[in-house]
């Protein structure tokens, strides 16, 4: 999920997906990264997801999608078992959390 990070929508509706979000996490049907551009409300991107949301440094959308591409070839490689392991050193090139 990529965004500004200033929700636009009724407050309720956000903690609906919010909840909705997560739960499809924890049984393994999304991988939610929330990831802010500029001056994002990080507190109410906290509430979105089981991960901290990450905040993209200098633009880097380039290697944003470089990793996210990386990344998406490893799970799709894998197996619905295998625990998949995702290049942090790489991720924090673009990225802080």
């Amino acid at each position: 999920m990529l965004t500004d990070g200033h929700p636009t929508d009724p407050p309720e509706q956000i903690d609906e997906v919010s909840e909705r979000l997560k739960l499809a996490e924890k049984e393994k049907r999304v991988a939610v990264f929330s990831v802010s551009v500029e001056s994002a409300n990080m507190a109410r991107l906290r509430v979105m997801s089981i991960r901290p949301p990450l905040r993209l440094v200098e633009m880097k959308f380039g290697n944003m999608f470089v990793w996210l591409s990386q990344s998406m070839s490893r799970v799709s490689r894998s197996r619905m078992s295998d625990e998949v392991d995702l290049d942090v050193n790489e991720l924090m090139s673009w990225a802080k959390v």
